[in-house]
């Protein structure tokens, strides 16, 4: 019976670890630019828009 409230518990506590806002993808991605890697740059560039359109940096 505890189980699936352990189970719930640890799979939100997990998706609140690695999740990731826009502005985490944002220094993401100008801390991959500085170093010449342009390519990861607009993948991260491309995650923020999508999470956050309307706060564009």
């Amino acid at each position: 019976m505890f189980k699936y409230p352990i189970l719930l518990l640890f799979i939100f506590a997990h998706a609140q670890l690695f999740s990731q806002s826009a502005a985490d993808y944002f220094n993401k991605a100008k801390a991959s630019a500085e170093s010449g890697n342009k390519e990861a740059a607009l993948e991260q560039i491309n995650a923020a828009i999508t999470l956050d359109p309307e706060n564009l940096v």
